[in-house]
């Protein structure tokens, strides 16, 4: 993974990974996302919808100091989304 590169930003995270769990058919992707805040090094997942006009909406962020659990977080979270399915 690497810290540099950029997906996006939200609330001074540059949002690093991010994995579309389902679309709906508005077009609205829901993803789960992770991002790293340089200055602080620290990590946060947030659940995010993706919307056809480009804005995106970041909720329920669970903000980790250790990039290990960051991942770790990231994927549990995937993965209780595509159980659920």
């Amino acid at each position: 993974m690497d810290e540099n590169k950029t997906l996006g930003h939200n609330a001074g995270y540059d949002i690093i990974r991010a994995e579309t769990y389902e679309t709906d058919q508005q077009g609205c992707e829901y993803q789960i996302v992770l991002g790293f805040e340089h200055c602080s090094g620290m990590y946060v997942t947030w659940e995010c919808n993706s919307h056809p006009d480009g804005t995106r909406d970041y909720f329920w962020g669970h903000y980790i100091p250790m990039r290990q659990r960051a991942i770790a977080d990231y994927h549990r979270r995937l993965l209780d989304h595509y159980e659920r399915m």
